[in-house]
């Protein structure tokens, strides 16, 4: 049942444009006049818009713990840790959307905007934005957007899908040139090298392009070898062979659509570099020199791209050699490989909806293949193992390794053969199959279709017909296929997926990934084929538990028995997500005759296959009963629509974790000069912003954070540090471990620095972490470049101070607290950037005192009316009159702080006559005989004093 909101004067579930009374009072921007409205959407229901009385309840929280009852009781950032601060591990925890709806009645715009993180998926975006939008009552005059704030990030793709949901934009520029793809997310270190497509494995084989360089390419090749990375400068498919290739090999795959990305590339080529892509597909790139790594490092780096050996199950005998599908399990992939052993599992599970009769062949028939005698006292697999021992990933010599490959495959398939006894068991076991229709032999090796690995697109699958072996001649035409002159018997087909099991690619992979050749070998899967003219479409399906749920699955797909993974140009696939009831289409194929139409039909075939998939995905969880509960799977799933209008599902595996190392590690390349104060934005109060303010200069090393030793290798070595202490602004000039009790530790992917302070009879701990954000920046472990490290300073004080106010049940009350922390900033800039912004005003109390306030801040505006938090840039002239016989004038950092309010649809101040070094020491006695050690403000009002003993009192 969803919750229930009780009716309530100060709440609707519509809102009216103009003139609500929801809206807040106007405010002047700029040129404009705008009014608001606040709203929220409980994730049990998503159906309704909460819009709240803005007048009388300024923010979410007073209003959510006053009106909404699964909210009463909960403190400010117990709310806000399950509607606002929510990393993509943590998307089980939103309770509710926050927003709000702003309106420019003026130009008739009205402006739909979303609060806090969580909104990766355009789908969802789009999901709230009309369930709000459709909440509105508006003239047809008016126009709406979405807001897009720093906390919405899409790609091009993201963009077009959410231009197609009839969705403008407050912005297009807030996305920059954002137009590169990244079909497989990472980082990578090595050397650029251009290679035009047609030429990539001829120049992989004369040495011109090495496993160790990143390709850049003109278009997508069609088959590509083992490298470092690949960028392409024309677009791909996410199921492209490529990209299935690059998923396999662990390495990232990057469209660079974006002219600054590609320039950047092509000017570094045949020079060492860093890739860099993080989860939004934002991007950089650094040459390796300008990173300052030492040798040791580099290695280092490079070598957590190194795969792990494989872990697999060896290959083991069953007793026979065939075995029908229907009783494989999982647990049979080392006797008959992973696609033959989870093709079973479909069989039973979606009998209806799978090719109807299948047969498996063991590594017992591809045992007793290798051991035929190939050469006088030699059998055939001994004679592979003599071709093929001397080489090693360490050191290929490709044209030989090449060559050597092409002659074990030709001699698996036209040397060698299946003896009588072996054709007449393979026969008796393809019985059951109609002799004229063709049967497709699937590879299905041991090292293919596991969990840890999927080995896709290594290996080959051939059709044959079995007519063609029952018919008593080796003549042509193919009795199942009468255009083909030659036949095209079932053990033609057989050697040739043998003889794939020595592909280029397959075999160097298995050098690469350290495999024991004597452990592995090649089963048989064996099915009816899918004849092109019964094949209405086909496509790939992934189902992503580490998704949100509108994008769990994936459905790429084409018309016909068309290829998604590699299509012809013009003849993009149609990638569709469908979730619930619903079906959203991010792109169009290119071989539909209206861009309208959908590949299957109609939205309900797509809704069909997302509930064979839901059936899979619950019996491959019951099977695998040891994968935990909370543990996040993917699978992978190709389907056929075959006529007259069949789903099937003709293959399942898991999508395997990445096989090299997933460690995360910072590195600050390349010494820098950090120079930084305590912000005043809106992370922290203005009292708290006050009392930990700090102003640090150091020289930053280059540096793995993972490996810097307190002592002997430190970030930093000395360093400024500008504090209050003791009443007095005062700095430190030394190491930082110097000062008392001090330590530095690397955790959870940062560096922390941590100290003691006494000050005013307490004992004040400082800790100062070097973020890296190595816990989230890219879907793949490894290095974090400088350039995503911040710094943020807390503070834990021995007694709690007096903090602000915080409302309780519709009251405010004093809020009293012992930690404030605070990002850096850069300390009065002196350029300052054109979307700054001048507040200059003057507040009062009721009696005689005044406080001029001038200063310079972040706008929260762009051209296009993009709203977000602007913080201060720069202080301006500060003067307080009438508290004093003379005017005190703030000239410092130090003696004044303010905090900004969401949007700066409000800001608070604190003011410090005590660290103003301009104040005489008549204007300080005058002070202590009055009791004001602090002095507090709003935008539009003081607010109090701040005694010496610290209590808050309202009046002098």
């Amino acid at each position: 049942m969803p919750p229930v909101v009780p009716a309530d004067d100060s709440l609707d579930t519509r809102l009216t444009l103009p003139g609500d009374a929801l809206f807040s009072e106007p405010f002047e921007q700029g040129d404009r006049t705008v009014t608001f409205a606040k709203f929220t959407i409980l994730m049990d229901d998503l159906t309704t818009v909460y819009f709240q009385d803005t007048k009388e309840y300024a923010f979410h929280y007073e209003f959510a713990v006053d009106k909404i009852p699964m909210f009463a009781g909960m403190t400010r950032s117990e709310f806000d840790e399950v509607t606002l601060a929510l990393r993509k591990d943590e998307r089980d925890r939103r309770q509710a959307v926050l927003g709000s709806v702003i309106l420019d009645e003026e130009n008739g715009h009205y402006y739909i905007e979303f609060e806090g993180s969580g909104f990766e998926s355009p789908r969802f975006v789009a999901l709230l934005y009309h369930l709000v939008d459709t909440s509105l009552e508006a003239p047809g005059t008016f126009v709406g957007f979405l807001n897009q704030g720093g906390n919405l990030y899409f790609s091009a793709v993201d963009l077009e899908y959410l231009d197609g949901e009839g969705i403008a934009f407050s912005s297009n520029d807030a996305w920059g040139a954002e137009d590169n793809v990244c079909y497989v997310k990472g980082w990578t270190l090595g050397r650029l090298n251009f290679v035009r497509s047609e030429d990539v494995l001829a120049a992989y084989e004369n040495g011109e392009l090495l496993s160790t360089d990143i390709l850049i390419t003109d278009t997508v090749p069609g088959e590509v070898p083992y490298v470092s990375g690949i960028v392409t400068l024309e677009p791909a498919t996410p199921n492209s062979h490529v990209a299935i290739l690059a998923r396999a090999y662990d390495i990232p795959f990057l469209y660079a659509g974006d002219v600054e990305f590609e320039n950047r590339l092509l000017s570094l080529i045949d020079q060492e570099v860093l890739v860099w892509t993080g989860k939004f597909c934002e991007w950089e790139v650094h040459r390796v020199d300008d990173l300052n790594m030492d040798a040791e490092t580099l290695a280092y780096f490079k070598g957590l791209k190194t795969a792990a050996p494989l872990d697999f199950e060896k290959k083991r005998s069953y007793g026979s050699y065939s075995e029908n599908v229907i009783g494989l399990t999982p647990d049979d992939i080392a006797s008959f490989g992973g696609k033959a052993a989870n093709f079973g599992f479909l069989l039973r599970e979606i009998p209806e909806n799978t090719r109807p009769y299948a047969v498996a062949f063991s590594m017992d028939l591809w045992d007793d293949y290798m051991a035929q005698e190939i050469e006088a006292g030699l059998d055939l697999g001994s004679w592979i193992e003599d071709t093929l021992s001397g080489y090693t990933w360490a050191n290929l010599d490709l044209p030989s390794l090449n060559a050597d490959l092409k002659k074990v495959r030709d001699t698996i398939e036209d040397v060698a053969d299946f003896s009588p006894s072996q054709r007449a068991e393979v026969l008796a076991a393809l019985d059951e199959f109609d002799e004229m229709r063709r049967i497709r032999f699937r590879s299905s090796t041991n090292v293919e279709d596991a969990e840890n690995y999927s080995g896709a697109g290594l290996y080959d699958s051939k059709s044959g017909c079995l007519a063609d072996e029952l018919d008593g001649d080796d003549s042509g035409p193919s009795i199942c296929e009468p255009d083909e002159e030659k036949e095209r018997g079932v053990f033609r087909a057989m050697r040739k997926v043998y003889a794939s099991f020595y592909n280029e690619n397959a075999f160097m992979e298995r050098l690469r990934l350290g495999v024991d050749e004597s452990k592995v070998g090649m089963g048989v899967l064996a099915h009816y084929s899918y004849p092109d003219e019964s094949e209405m479409a086909n496509g790939v399906l992934v189902y992503d538990e580490s998704e949100w749920p509108w994008e769990r699955l994936k459905i790429v797909s084409q018309v016909g028995a068309e290829s998604v993974a590699n299509p012809e140009p013009g003849s993009a696939p149609e990638v569709v997500y469908a979730w619930g009831d619903s079906v959203d289409r991010d792109q169009s194929s290119g071989l539909v005759d209206n861009q309208d139409d959908w590949v299957l039909g109609n939205q309900e075939r797509y809704l069909e296959l997302a509930e064979l998939v839901r059936k899979v995905v619950s019996a491959y969880r019951a099977f695998h009963d040891d994968i935990p509960e909370n543990e996040e799977i993917a699978l992978d799933l190709e389907y056929k629509l075959v006529s007259p209008g069949v789903l099937e599902i003709k293959q399942v595996r898991r999508v395997p974790t990445y096989n090299a190392s997933t460690e995360k590690v910072a590195y600050i390349g390349g010494d820098r000069e950090v120079n930084f104060i305590t912000n005043e934005g809106s992370l922290d109060t203005a009292l708290g912003f006050h009392y930990i303010k700090s102003a640090f200069e150091f020289q930053e090393r280059s540096a793995r954070i993972d490996t810097l030793d307190a002592k002997q290798t430190p970030l930093i070595e000395s360093m400024r540090w500008t504090r209050v202490k003791d009443g007095e602004v005062v700095t430190y000039e030394g190491d930082p471990l110097d000062l008392p009790n001090a330590s530095f530790i690397y955790e959870e992917g940062n560096g922390i620095y941590r100290w003691s302070e006494e000050s005013d009879g307490e004992t004040n701990v400082y800790t100062l972490t070097h973020l890296s954000n190595a816990a989230g920046t890219s879907d793949q472990g490894g290095l974090i470049p400088r350039s995503w490290s911040s710094y943020f300073l807390s503070v834990t004080f021995e007694q709690p101070r007096f903090a602000g106010h915080e409302r309780i049940n519709g009251e405010l009350a004093p809020m009293y607290r012992d930690e404030f922390s605070s990002y850096g900033r850069e300390p009065s800039p002196q350029v300052l950037w054109d979307y700054a912004v001048r507040d200059r005003f003057e507040v009062s109390d009721e009696e005689s005192v005044s406080v001029l306030i001038d200063y310079w801040r972040e706008s929260q505006y762009t051209a296009d009316f993009i709203i977000k938090t602007g913080h201060l840039l720069r202080w301006n002239k500060t003067e307080v009159r009438g508290l004093l016989a003379d005017p005190i004038e703030f000239t410092t950092d130090f003696s004044r702080t303010q905090s900004q309010g969401h949007h700066n649809f409000w800001a608070t101040f604190v003011f410090d006559p005590w660290l103003e070094p301009s104040v005489s020491q008549d204007s300080l006695e005058e002070l202590e005989a009055i009791d004001v050690r602090l002095i507090l403000s709003g935008h539009t009002g003081l607010i109090g004093y701040v005694g010496l003993d610290g209590s808050f009192r309202e009046e002098l």
